[in-house]
């Protein structure tokens, strides 16, 4: 019997039409070469520096700083994914033309194109959480913690690159990450990411912030508010994105073709 495609896959709890658009656009993104060496870096990162750097900060982090590395790595990890999912139809280029035709709900297109990129991350914070805990000792709830903020984070990063993706989006040149011609709408991209990443940043450190200013305070250390505080940003995180999700839907379909014609037509 022969293997089921990737794209004929059904993912639990999401409609197939979502589900195959997601499983899509995940192969488009593990084939392109662009792709490829955008991954590159954080490995190389992680591989070549983080070993290093994490028996330097075995040996100067305590028990208190520990959190806040972690966080900082998972942020850094969102960051470097950041600039494709803040152009995702850029990625598509003619295949865009697919989605502008598609009888599908523009809302469930976004989601689909969201969830392409979440094996992409978790592997990447995988990699931060997993070092945090084997070489710096994090305790569970920092595991658990990291693991929300993660989640909270992804959430975050996805509402803020969906307006990104369909207000500003520019055509790749070929097998480069790069826009073919520098163009107004590149630069507005750039910016945003690099002003809104520090914001989410921000955002994510609070549960971190909160339970070391508990622990400092000499507050009950049975009571996890970490764990709780991160818990209470990832239900927030998943209900700003699902309530703005719809207004990016109709986003969306107005400026489709606009879309259509920006990572289409060839720039000299």
């Amino acid at each position: 019997q022969a293997p089921t495609l990737l794209v004929a896959r059904r993912i639990p709890f999401l409609k197939d039409d979502v589900a195959g658009l997601a499983l899509g656009s995940l192969r488009c993104l593990l084939r392109a070469p662009e792709t490829r060496l955008a991954l590159m870096m954080p490995v190389i990162m992680i591989v070549v520096m983080g070993g290093p750097a994490l028996m330097r900060l075995r040996r100067a982090a305590n028990q208190e700083s520990i959190p806040f590395i972690v966080a900082a790595g998972l942020v850094l990890m969102l960051f470097l994914v950041a600039p494709m999912m803040s152009n995702a139809f850029g990625l598509d280029r003619g295949g865009f033309r697919a989605l502008v035709l598609s009888p599908m709900s523009r809302s469930r297109i976004i989601l689909g194109k969201n969830l392409a990129f979440i094996p992409i991350v978790l592997p990447l914070s995988s990699l931060v959480i997993v070092g945090a805990t084997v070489f710096l000792h994090a305790g569970v709830s920092v595991f658990l913690m990291s693991v929300m903020q993660t989640l909270a984070g992804f959430a975050l990063f996805a509402t803020v690159s969906n307006y990104l993706a369909i207000l500003a989006p520019y055509r790749y040149s070929m097998n480069r990450l790069k826009a073919k011609k520098p163009t107004v709408r590149a630069l507005i991209s750039g910016m945003a990411s690099m002003v809104i990443t520090p914001v989410i940043g921000a955002i994510l450190m609070v549960p971190t912030l909160l339970q070391f200013l508990w622990d400092r305070f000499g507050l009950p250390a049975w009571v996890p508010l970490g764990v709780v505080a991160a818990l209470v940003l990832l239900g927030l995180a998943f209900w700003v994105y699902s309530a703005l999700l719809r207004h990016q839907g109709r986003l969306l379909q107005h400026c489709e073709l606009a879309i259509l014609h920006e990572v289409t037509t060839e720039m000299d």
